[in-house]
């Protein structure tokens, strides 16, 4: 038993040493490694090979016969307390519909429902044939602009802070947006009924998305309590949700009930359900509200960036909001700000598993290691962002639009892996920022005793699905006040 638990503890410090330095340690191999060719590192007893030359990535995205991702959707289940007979059961093709179900209208070519739902979100979330984008983008942004509006903000719990008739004088930015994002994610893609079945869901929320790191490493329970508790809170509150009439649920979103209709065609409980949804709940909510975080955070702290995207929001019409057509296509500090907080503030990866040993860059890669792509390293790269790559320039992708189209630039991830819904979280962005500095004047505060805040820390070591958080513990303080009062 002791050597279990030394066992235990020396995998788990391998991989907080690696996390906590990853980007340190990706970028001293890349120090003298011009071509920045792959090279490998070992975590835990686990290869990776780090792949950030742009040419490289393109194999690797192209790659469709010896690297694979499904293992890494089914690790993610397992992870988010699915168990593994549910897991096998999703992972198969043709999936093992029950007996007495009919034919699937949904599945007509038998896939997996791990690839099915891959199918699932490019309908809900892409255009083309049978499309279910246009409803899903109406609904999320009609949510972000009624939880934007002065009586709900006025009378929100959630939002903490003292008030006056016209404003909330000293709030916390990062749990204002949270507030309105997680919500409208939540009732966009579940229906009302879900936000309703738990009043602390959002706290609960915030609890998972500080310690999901630990899920996703899979840490013993002894070191992960607070994330598995988390974990279990949400999954019971989902496994409650599927457990309700049909006919009380009608406002979810296509991809939900299409998901839960063939999941229970294999047989799948309610609970087994929640389990292997959670994840999709996690990555709905948990990236917009940070990005919209970060992004307002720049705005503000820079009177002369503040100043120049007022201007641009209120160009076409200053007494109305402005709309979702004039935010993307005439408001190009705006949009190139947005591009630069997902470049700097996104550090997730991708990872492929080797199948069969496999030539990238020259070298060959071996079978049963992993490929990491970890796209900070790629943000960061000098040669094509310049000498101050690490620093925050809003009007980067102004000066250079092409940047946009670098094989070097991937904030929602390329491939196999390139995110469905990056132009419905553009457009979250985009409304959010657009609706709050139309309706609000939101200004940095002093801090309690005086004197300038300090802009937030970038949390760079805990491992993330998207963008990073703040250091623990980090924020801005900001008053809102209704414009026109």
């Amino acid at each position: 038993m002791m050597q279990r638990h030394y066992l235990i503890g020396y995998l788990v410090r391998s991989a907080i040493g690696f996390f906590n330095s990853s980007h340190a340690v990706i970028q001293s191999g890349l120090e003298n490694n011009p071509n920045r060719d792959p090279f490998k590192v070992t975590i835990a007893g686990q290869g990776f090979y780090i792949v950030t030359n742009p040419d490289h990535v393109i194999e690797v995205y192209k790659n469709k016969t010896t690297l694979s991702f499904d293992v890494f959707v089914e690790d993610l289940m397992l992870s988010c307390g699915a168990s593994r007979e549910t897991v096998a059961k999703m992972a198969m093709s043709p999936p093992p519909y029950v007996s007495d179900t009919k034919a699937s209208s949904l599945n007509p070519h038998g896939k997996s429902l791990v690839g099915l739902a891959v199918d699932f979100h490019h309908t809900q979330l892409l255009p083309g044939p049978n499309s279910q984008v246009a409803p899903l983008t109406s609904a999320f942004l009609g949510h972000i602009t009624e939880f934007l509006a002065w009586k709900n903000i006025r009378d929100d719990a959630k939002i903490k802070g003292p008030r006056t008739p016209t404003s909330i004088e000293r709030t916390s930015l990062l749990r204002f947006c949270g507030r309105v994002l997680i919500e409208a994610g939540t009732r966009t893609y579940w229906g009302e009924r879900l936000w309703q079945l738990a009043p602390n869901m959002l706290e609960t929320f915030y609890d998972l998305d500080h310690t999901v790191w630990k899920l996703l490493f899979r840490f013993p329970p002894m070191f992960s309590k607070d994330a598995n508790l988390a974990r279990d809170t949400i999954i019971d509150i989902l496994g409650k949700y599927y457990k309700l009439p049909l006919h009380q649920r009608e406002d979810a979103a296509w991809w939900t009930k299409a998901m839960e209709a063939e999941s229970r065609a294999i047989g799948l409980t309610e609970q087994e359900m929640a389990a292997t949804i959670l994840i999709i709940y996690f990555v709905v909510n948990g990236n917009t509200y940070k990005m919209c975080f970060w992004v307002l955070c720049h705005i503000l702290s820079n009177p002369t960036l503040h100043t120049a995207i007022k201007a641009e929001l209120s160009a076409s019409n200053p007494t109305a909001e402005p709309s979702m057509q004039h935010l993307t296509t005439h408001c190009p500090l705006l949009d190139s700000t947005l591009s630069e907080v997902l470049r700097l503030y996104t550090s997730s990866a991708s990872m492929r598993y080797i199948d069969a040993d496999t030539p990238i860059g020259g070298k060959l890669l071996r079978k049963g290691n992993r490929i990491m792509l970890p796209y900070r390293s790629m943000h960061e790269n000098p040669d094509v962002f310049g000498h101050d790559a690490a620093t925050f320039d809003a009007a980067r992708f102004v000066k250079a639009p092409a940047l946009r189209r670098n094989a070097s630039y991937h904030p929602f991830g390329g491939g196999a892996t390139l995110c469905a819904g990056r132009f419905l979280a553009r457009q979250e962005v985009l409304r959010f920022i657009g609706t709050a500095l139309y309706l609000y004047d939101i200004e940095l505060v002093e801090k309690v005793g005086g004197g300038k805040q300090k802009f937030p820390r970038v949390d760079g070591f805990k491992p993330t699905f998207g963008m990073m958080a703040t250091l623990e513990g980090d924020d801005f303080e900001v008053s809102i006040t209704a414009r026109g009062s």
